[in-house]
């Protein structure tokens, strides 16, 4: 629902800029654009994820952490919200062309059937 959304933004976006209604150009734009967000808003989730699977027991015995909320929470207290965004180019490089592709296929796909009469 979230990448549907970005992606008919960024499309009236580059409509509105002047490129051509449901050209190639403006299809290719809005999904490199909703993939941008998906890994935007994407990051902080996975970046909590990994810091739960990769955690160690403390010399006491117990662990950092007691859930991924407290993850969260310890994390933004002690070192910030940016933190949660620590190496964004290259999730945002793994992520984006995966979506991008997912969009740009399902906005194809439509045309693909009228062509072929389903």
């Amino acid at each position: 629902m979230f990448l549907a959304h970005c992606l008919l933004q960024a499309k009236e976006l580059l409509e509105e800029a002047g490129f051509a209604k449901d050209g190639q150009t403006v299809v290719l734009g809005g999904a490199l654009i909703a993939g941008f967000c998906a890994a935007a808003c994407s990051l902080p989730f996975d970046f909590v994820k990994t810091r739960i699977q990769k955690m160690e027991k403390l010399p006491d015995g117990s662990y950092p952490y007691k859930s991924p909320i407290d993850c969260a929470v310890k994390t933004f207290r002690e070192e910030g919200a940016l933190k949660f965004y620590t190496g964004f180019p290259t999730y945002c490089l793994r992520i984006a062309p995966h979506v991008a592709f997912t969009l740009i296929f399902v906005a194809t796909l439509p045309k693909l059937e009228a062509k072929i009469g389903l």
